[in-house]
């Protein structure tokens, strides 16, 4: 073997002691055995990859109408709402959390739409058995797919919408004198006069398609969206136990 140049002595006296000396008795300096491998380094296959992209952004007919053939069809509001019986609501997204905070920030455009705390809405993402399917979460995407359009906004919007008029049946008050606040209907002119959201639901389905013309509250009016909350999985991170 011919001498090592003066750049390969400087590159090998650079190593760990126990990787210079296997180089020197295979025969070869550090240059000569990455001048080797260099091929091993480049040569990869994205075939899985590619593979997982291209089923990822199938068309949601390619699984059922609605994604996943055993998902909740998405054109459903208890596919996205269900309000138990002592008033807690649980909401079901198909946007993980990959640590951008989706979930604190989904949670609170529930809040928000539904006028109620923060802290009684229980959140569940990704589990196709019970969630939406909604395809991938990436990018930025997720905002828009459930703020802006349909879905989970557009759900909340409609069960507020039901919650109203269910409301005004049982208080003998047209719909355009209640209002939602806090988990409950009330009226606008006498707060005594209300029902709560667990009287009128009752853990029962709503039994309704997502109207795509329900109104959503205006951001004039926003008490929990666009306000600083601290994020409820911060802590379990924080601590190594966040899943």
């Amino acid at each position: 073997m011919k001498n090592p140049s003066r750049a390969e002595r400087v590159n090998e006296s650079r190593m760990e002691p126990g990787a210079a000396e296997a180089l020197a008795r295979a025969g070869f300096s550090r240059r000569a055995f990455i001048k080797g491998t260099g091929a091993l380094i480049v040569s990869f296959s994205m075939g899985g990859a590619l593979r997982t992209l291209e089923a990822q952004r199938a068309p949601a007919g390619a699984f059922g109408e609605n994604g996943a053939s055993d998902s909740p069809p998405a054109n459903e509001v208890d596919s996205w709402i269900a309000i138990a019986s002592d008033g807690s609501i649980t909401a079901y997204t198909g946007k993980e959390e990959l640590g951008q905070g989706m979930s604190t920030a989904q949670t609170q455009l529930v809040a928000e739409e539904l006028c109620v705390p923060f802290h009684s809405v229980n959140l569940i993402a990704c589990d196709t058995s019970m969630t939406p399917d909604q395809g991938v979460t990436s990018g930025s995407q997720s905002h828009p797919a459930n703020f802006n359009r349909n879905n989970l906004a557009g759900a909340c919007a409609t069960a507020r919408e039901a919650l109203l008029q269910l409301g005004s049946k049982r208080l003998n008050i047209p719909a355009d004198e209640l209002v939602a606040v806090d988990g409950t209907i009330r009226s606008k002119s006498d707060a005594s006069k209300k029902v709560a959201y667990a009287e009128l639901v009752a853990g029962k389905k709503f039994d309704l398609k997502v109207d795509t013309a329900a109104k959503r509250k205006p951001a004039s009016e926003w008490t929990v969206l666009g306000k600083p909350i601290g994020r409820p999985d911060m802590a379990a991170m924080a601590t190594g136990t966040f899943e």
